[in-house]
């Protein structure tokens, strides 16, 4: 949904940061009759500023087109990453009162991945070991990762704890090298673009919205 609605962003300017591409969807009709309305008030030199704005939209789509496709991919791997090391942690665990907790934030992939509730935002295993004695658990699995994608983890390690807070196991993920950091930003130009160009892609959106 919208995140940092109406703050402030660098440079001063005040910005409105989206997450889901249905969210820049919803600008579409205002902003193209907003664009429509300047093109046909404003002077030449300022329509042919929109005109290239338009055009730079354009460039930067068909570029991150491509790295959203690879992106798609790679997923395949991560989820076989994931879930083997889901299949590691019920090795070693009692099913019937583990308690789980993700120092990442927690969406519907993690619960159908783990096929338990979890604890999100715990920055530690000896957190999560306080949470799983606070709801009388007899086993604590602390799972360490990062945000890959938008609600997409990737699981780095986990740390098994058990009743009397003795760390009985940690595992780590198998080859997560490629992972650590998110799509986009291993592609130069269309990566850059991924944090840069959200309005353009609004203002290309709009223009198609306009035909």
């Amino acid at each position: 949904a919208l995140h940092g609605a109406g703050s402030q962003g660098r440079g001063g300017l005040w910005v409105i940061k989206t997450e889901f591409s249905f969210d820049r969807l919803k600008a579409i009709y205002p902003l193209s009759i907003f664009l429509s309305l300047c093109i046909a008030v404003v002077s030449a030199n300022r329509r042919r500023a929109i005109i290239s704005l338009i055009i730079m939209s354009s460039l930067w789509s068909f570029l991150q087109h491509g790295v959203e496709l690879r992106a798609g991919q790679e997923f395949a791997f991560l989820h076989k990453a994931n879930a083997k090391i889901v299949e590691k942690i019920y090795q070693n665990v009692d099913r019937g009162c583990v308690a789980f907790s993700s120092s990442m934030k927690v969406r519907g992939y993690d619960n159908v991945v783990v096929r338990r509730s979890i604890h999100e935002f715990v920055p530690s295993a000896e957190q999560a070991y306080a949470a799983m004695r606070s709801n009388g658990g007899c086993q604590s699995v602390w799972i360490e990762g990062f945000q890959y994608a938008t609600d997409i983890p990737a699981y780095r390690k986990a740390v098994i704890t058990d009743a009397n807070g003795k760390v009985l196991k940690l595992l780590a993920a198998d080859r997560l090298a490629d992972f650590s950091r998110p799509p986009g930003c291993r592609s130069g130009f269309a990566g850059w673009g991924r944090g840069n160009f959200r309005a353009l892609e609004l203002l290309f959106n709009s223009l198609l919205a306009l035909a």
